[in-house]
């Protein structure tokens, strides 16, 4: 009996897309009406930080390749929304030119990534970064160099739309990464992922496959990255190619599982909660020790491959309850049941 490998089952996790909706719907009315800073900041990151992650994961959670170069495409987006929106761009607009600038970016750059495989591309999009940083740091008079541009449109009066704004994204991204693997690209993926050479020996375009899948992931990451410039307010060499900030969607997929649409969006919340509480817990019982978000992506990623290498979301115990489809209990339990009509008598 061949045992099904449910990583590549489509639709994975799809019965709780709805539930997802409606608790991020419900989690940004609460964070509003309880008007707290600091839960409404927490808040506000798990919204922007997990549209970054599932933006991560568009390409390589499906795919298997890991792009570590994804912190280059939020530069990309980040820094022309930030050109765009200080030189008077409606800020909307400004958002969709640093998505479709990511675009132009991804685009050019995948034909030389896309020819590596394993840990070469890895390396080779990791590449990336280092040399974005590079041309950073040594043209401060276009990039701000260390000092960075601050966000004029960035005021106390933009949050709550800010909020809105990112919750709805974060709607769209969900959606969005079901909707991949539902689809007849996703399944194609999927095939790259178990074996590239197989897929292409009947006659698919992998190249061509793999390489919309991370124009697309581009594309939702120039607009995470515009949206986190706006949040944070300014853009800088350290803010928006550090390795903080470029790692945290990689760790969060891989933690919380990639290619589930749910995974990355879990990931980020453990990421968030221990930002959030490690430092001050360790500052009560070491106070001179300090250490930056590098210590606990770390720390989560040696947990994680010791105990659930797959991702928190593939442990056995949770895959129950996920394959119990939650909607198609609502609907069954909501549809009247009909009572089956007396079979005819027959005459004697």
């Amino acid at each position: 009996m061949v045992k099904w490998d449910s990583r590549i089952q489509p639709g994975l996790y799809s019965g709780y897309l709805l539930w997802t909706m409606i608790s991020l719907a419900a989690l940004s009315a609460l964070t509003i009406s309880f008007a707290n800073v600091l839960f409404f900041d927490a808040i506000q990151q798990v919204m922007v930080f997990g549209a970054m992650a599932l933006s991560f994961d568009y390409f390589s959670g499906y795919t298997g390749y890991y792009n570590l170069g994804f912190g280059a495409q939020l530069a990309v987006g980040g820094y022309v929304f930030v050109y765009a929106a200080n030189g008077g761009l409606n800020l909307f607009l400004a958002l969709l030119l640093a998505g479709a600038s990511s675009v132009a970016f991804s685009l050019v750059t995948s034909y030389p990534v896309m020819r590596l495989r394993g840990g070469y591309f890895a390396i080779g999009t990791l590449a990336l970064v280092i040399l974005l940083y590079m041309f950073d740091v040594n043209l401060p008079e276009y990039t701000g160099g260390q000092i960075g541009f601050h966000v004029n449109a960035s005021t106390p009066q933009i949050a709550l739309p800010l909020f809105i704004g990112s919750t709805l994204f974060l709607m769209v991204a969900l959606l969005v990464h079901l909707t991949i693997g539902r689809s007849k690209l996703g399944l194609t993926l999927r095939s790259i992922r178990e074996d590239e050479g197989v897929t292409q020996s009947v006659g698919v375009n992998t190249f061509r496959a793999k390489q919309i899948t991370f124009c697309l992931s581009g594309f939702f990451a120039g607009l995470s990255g515009g949206i986190y410039a706006l949040y944070i307010g300014y853009v800088s060499v350290q803010n928006l190619l550090g390795l903080g900030t470029g790692l945290l969607p990689v760790t969060a997929a891989v933690i919380g599982g990639t290619g589930i649409f749910i995974g990355p969006l879990v990931g980020v919340i453990l990421l968030t909660g221990l930002k959030l509480t490690l430092p001050s817990a360790v500052a009560t019982v070491f106070p001179t020790l300090s250490f930056g978000p590098l210590v606990y992506i770390g720390l989560l990623l040696v947990v994680a491959g010791l105990f659930f290498p797959q991702g928190l979301l593939q442990v056995r115990f949770l895959r129950r309850f996920a394959n119990a489809r939650p909607d198609r209990v609502l609907t069954g339990r909501l549809q009247i049941k009909k009572i089956p009509a007396a079979p005819p008598q027959q005459d004697r």
